[in-house]
Formats: structure tokens, C-alpha cells, sequence
């Protein structure tokens, strides 16, 4: 399956698709049925999947194609390591951590740490957007360019154009492997191998097996077209989280409240003392370096803490 490049097509329904419908102890139940998919499918049909329905007179689950356009919500901004070696990367993002926010410690850096966000996102539409779409352009340029060379093998601008040409293409190609490369975090398979189309497909297979596709409710009530979705998994929380007691919490209550003890003294003591550069400095480079889902923009990443340490922590001491 692996040299063929099959994957299992992402699936909701039942888990089970066989059953010898015996109600002794050799009563059996198991997935024997798959859906196989090869990359030209994964391409054309990206948000396919497959639905098993209820066996009904059958030992086997039908099973369902289900195909066709899937809306995507806004989508969550994400780190890349190789922003940083962007020559306006550094003062970029200096610039951002240097403005001047009032509070305690942990707001200020809460809101310098908004404050990059913010910038990135722009800056990242600038010169990262669209990556694919640009790397395919310039491969089309270097083409029509050496095409024309063929016609015209004298002409000295063309030869310009096409080192040009080259010199663009190359740098939109490796800006988009290291981005699919984080992506899909497959750490057996080396960076610069000009690996682009597999992780292509890679990120296309999480972005399926990660899509929630259906949820049913407590009432039983199935739900499956994105607003559905998305009321449903709201409803769920609010009741859980923000529903209303007959009844407010008074501050006499908490006399009776016990709270457990966190530790001993000696450990409470560790707890509140003095946090070292050193220590700070150790726990952002032990992050993974290839985690660019960064939800708030918290430093996921140990690429954007080693790049930008040095220049934020004297900011950090000053405010």
C-alpha cells in the first residue's frame, strides 16, 4: 500500500462493518472494510469521504461516497521557521516587541506578544501568501524564459532572465517545502529533498482525518453541514460552562471550601522565587521546533525564540 501510495479515505458512521450476527461466544465484530484512495482521488476530491451505514439484512455496513465542496472557517495563524531568516524578520518584530503597554509582567507580555502576532500577519501576506500558487507561477516564467532560448540562444537578456528566473524559483520552492515540512512534522524524511509534492499530499491526508465531518448531539439528533457543526459543539458549551445557577456564590462559602495543599513549604518557596534569564532561556529552546500552530501566538516555535532572544530579552528586563 505504501509503494502505491494508497490511504484509507477518512470515514464517519459506524466503526464496525462486520458482524457474523451470532449472539454466542463466538459472536464476532471487526472493520474489514476500507475505503482505499491513490493521490490523483486525494486531488480531485479533496473533502471526500465515506459514510458506513447501518448493516440492516447484511453482515457488511454499506458504504456511501459522500463528495463535494467543503467551506473552510478563517483559519488559525501559523509560525514558519524560515520567516526568520527573512532579512526584515529581526526588526520587524523588534519593532512590535517595543511598544509601550501598561500592567503587570504577564499582561505586558501578553500583549507584546499580540502585538508581533499582529504584524506577522501582515508582513506573512506580503511575502508568503499564496506560496504554492506563486512557486507554480515562476516555474511557468523559467519555462516560457528557457522555451524562448531555444528561439533566441544569443540573446544575453535572456540568459539574465533566466538566472533570474532560477534564482526565484528556487527560493519559492524551499520557502514552500520548509513550510509544508513543518506542517506535516514527519521527521523521517529530510528537509531540501525537494520532498514538495509528498507533503503536499501529507498535509492534504491530516487536513481530512482532522476535519470533524458529523457530530451527534445528546438528544440523538445527527448533525453534518457546517453550521450545524459548529451550533451544535456552542450549545454544548455554553450550557456546560455558562449556564446560570439559581444561586451566587457568597465569599463566606469558601470558608467551608477545601482546597488542596499544593506542597510542602520548601516547594511553595521554589515556586515563588525569582525566575532566571537562563532558565526562561532553556524552557523556549526545548520547544518543538516544528510547531507552527501557534493559537494566540504563543512561542511555539524554539526557531522564533533562538532567533529573537537575544534581541526581545533586553525589552524584557526594561519593562
Amino acid at each position: 500500500m505504501a509503494d502505491q501510495e494508497l490511504s484509507d479515505l477518512p470515514a464517519k458512521g459506524g466503526h464496525f462493518t462486520w458482524s457474523n450476527k451470532s449472539t454466542g461466544p463466538r459472536r464476532t465484530l471487526t472493520k474489514i472494510d476500507r475505503c482505499f484512495i491513490n493521490p490523483v482521488w486525494r486531488r480531485l476530491y479533496s473533502d471526500s469521504y465515506v459514510d458506513f451505514l447501518a448493516p440492516s439484512m447484511s453482515d457488511h455496513a454499506p458504504m456511501v461516497l459522500q463528495w463535494g465542496e467543503h467551506h473552510m472557517q478563517c483559519k488559525s495563524f501559523k509560525f514558519f521557521n524560515h520567516w526568520t531568516e527573512h532579512p526584515t524578520f529581526k526588526p520587524l518584530v523588534e519593532e512590535a516587541w517595543g511598544c509601550q503597554v501598561s500592567g503587570n509582567p504577564m499582561t505586558r507580555l501578553i500583549a507584546k506578544l499580540k502585538a508581533v502576532k499582529f504584524k506577522l500577519q501582515e508582513w506573512s501576506r506580503i511575502h508568503f501568501s499564496r506560496i504554492s500558487e506563486r512557486t507554480k507561477i515562476a516555474q511557468e516564467n523559467l519555462i516560457k524564459i528557457q522555451t524562448e532560448i531555444q528561439n533566441r540562444p544569443l540573446d544575453l537578456s535572456l540568459a539574465l532572465l533566466e538566472i533570474e528566473a532560477t534564482m526565484e524559483y528556487s527560493e519559492l520552492c524551499r520557502q514552500e517545502e520548509a513550510s509544508l515540512f513543518q506542517k506535516v512534522k514527519q521527521n523521517n524524511v529530510t528537509l531540501g529533498d525537494g520532498n514538495n509534492a509528498y507533503f503536499h499530499r501529507l498535509v492534504q491526508g491530516k487536513k481530512n482525518v482532522n476535519t470533524i465531518r458529523s457530530v451527534r448531539t445528546e438528544n440523538g439528533n445527527l448533525h453534518s453541514d457546517d453550521t450545524s457543526i459548529k451550533n451544535a459543539f456552542l450549545h454544548y458549551y455554553q450550557a456546560l460552562l455558562a449556564q446560570e445557577h439559581d444561586s451566587d456564590l457568597q465569599s463566606e462559602d469558601l470558608n467551608f471550601v477545601h482546597f488542596p495543599q499544593l506542597g510542602n513549604q520548601h516547594e511553595l518557596q521554589d515556586l515563588a522565587r525569582t525566575v532566571s534569564k537562563e532558565e526562561i532561556k532553556n524552557v523556549l529552546f526545548d520547544i518543538d521546533d516544528n510547531n507552527c500552530n501557534t493559537p494566540g501566538f504563543r512561542p511555539r516555535s524554539s526557531r522564533f525564540a533562538s532567533k529573537s532572544f537575544e534581541k526581545l530579552n533586553p525589552i524584557w528586563r526594561r519593562n
